[in-house]
């Protein structure tokens, strides 16, 4: 198949032949299938989702995509696309929680997709209309029942137009300050810009020897993302463990109900740089980036001890010792022989971390039982709500109690 000619693709341009008859390696067919070509499904409205394993926003929408998939059967093909091998997403399916009963094809080992629909930004949507034209590259939010359905009914729609930089160079200033600046050239700044479109949320810095500076730079952070790197804690970023005392919390969490997180980006995520004396340390840059959000945004964030509702683990009774761990590598798989999960080598600290962060607790997770000893946990099924992990607990000898404990949280209030 003569792929040496396919181009990138633009909104509205029309699949090539080439394309729709590319062999396409996949994994997890539900007839056992290597390989099909789109030309399999024309006529049906693909959204090609270009994702890999080590991107958790791209995992954490496969359940959503399955059910999906599933829902509009006979229009609909959802397919995720890496360039990573068959054996590499096979055992990531058998392993990961979220996809252990996916029932999405997916295509492995891909370098001609990536060709003709070009991102930098994943999870990348690409919406292939059932007269075969490209109508929209969406983020993941735009993945849903009524858009799916306007895409069937209005084949040329366009939903939005996902537009990524792909070759940015970090390396160079974002804000130039010198020009027009006559015989006044600014040696060192700080500046802040509003959200720049195609880049991803990016932080670094970049030292210049030649010119005695260092150049720190944040693009396209949230506030709360830019807090936890100001305070060089992932406080902020847990909701489970903030508090939020400001007249505009519209401006810190996107609220689902206001409308796409990608719009909400676009109003509310900043662009900072500082240039300063070359060689100044990652601290003192991170006092200034601190020091600079309470300043220009009219806000007060610090880390504070308060006691707060949590979910306490205590123990007072011998551990069941049946369960004691028998390896020596914590895993999360699916055993397809007698379709059970499995939790393999956790210590009750690790499940704590894990269950602040499960569908369905509400409060902070706080281990207080001393158990040092790893278990190994049979699953029927994943558990989706307080009272399922809560009899995982129970079944390894750990009571959890909702209580107040006292806590470090990241709290966020206004200047006044």
């Amino acid at each position: 198949m003569e792929t040496d000619s396919i181009t990138p693709l633009q909104i509205g341009d029309t699949i090539p032949e080439a394309l729709w008859h590319l062999p396409l390696q996949v994994v997890n067919h539900p007839e056992g299938r290597d390989t099909i070509t789109l030309r399999d499904y024309k006529g049906k409205l693909i959204i090609l989702d270009f994702w890999h394993t080590g991107c958790g926003a791209c995992i954490s929408n496969f359940p959503r995509l399955d059910s999906l998939s599933q829902l509009f059967d006979d229009s609909l093909l959802v397919l995720p696309v890496t360039f990573q091998g068959r054996q590499r997403v096979n055992s990531f399916l058998k392993k990961n929680p979220l996809v252990l009963n996916s029932s999405l094809v997916y295509a492995v080992e891909d370098s001609v997709l990536h060709k003709a629909f070009p991102h930098q930004l994943l999870p990348h949507y690409v919406w292939i209309g059932p007269h075969g034209n490209v109508n929209s590259y969406t983020p993941s939010e735009y993945v849903t029942a009524i858009n799916i359905e306007k895409s069937l009914h209005k084949p040329s729609v366009t939903l939005f137009r996902k537009e990524d930089k792909l070759n940015h160079d970090y390396n160079m200033p974002i804000f130039n300050v010198t020009e027009n600046a006559g015989t006044l050239r600014p040696v060192y700044y700080t500046a802040w810009g509003k959200h720049i479109k195609g880049l991803a949320a990016k932080s670094g810095i970049v030292n210049d020897s030649l010119n005695a500076q260092t150049r720190y730079y944040c693009i396209n952070h949230s506030l709360l993302h830019l807090y936890a790197i100001a305070l060089n804690s992932g406080l902020p970023l847990q909701p489970k463990r903030r508090v939020l005392e400001v007249n505009e919390p519209g401006r810190l969490i996107h609220d689902q109900a206001a409308g796409y997180l990608s719009k909400w980006q676009q109003e509310y995520t900043y662009t900072f740089e500082t240039v300063v004396v070359h060689g100044t340390s990652k601290p003192e840059l991170n006092h200034t980036l601190h020091h600079e959000l309470n300043r220009f945004f009219n806000l007060e964030g610090r880390i504070e001890e308060r006691n707060i509702p949590s979910v306490v683990l205590t123990t007072d009774q011998k551990p069941n010792g049946n369960l004691f761990t028998r390896g020596n590598q914590m895993q999360i798989f699916r055993d397809p022989s007698d379709k059970h999960s499995y939790i393999k080598n956790i210590t009750i600290a690790d499940l704590a971390h894990m269950l602040e962060r499960a569908e369905g607790i509400k409060y902070p997770v706080v281990d207080k039982t001393g158990m040092t000893q790893a278990f190994d946990i049979k699953l029927d099924k994943w558990p989706t709500s307080q009272q399922e992990w809560f009899k995982i607990l129970r079944d390894i000898g750990v009571e959890a109690r909702i209580e107040p404990a006292l806590l470090y949280v990241f709290v966020i209030s206004d200047q006044h």
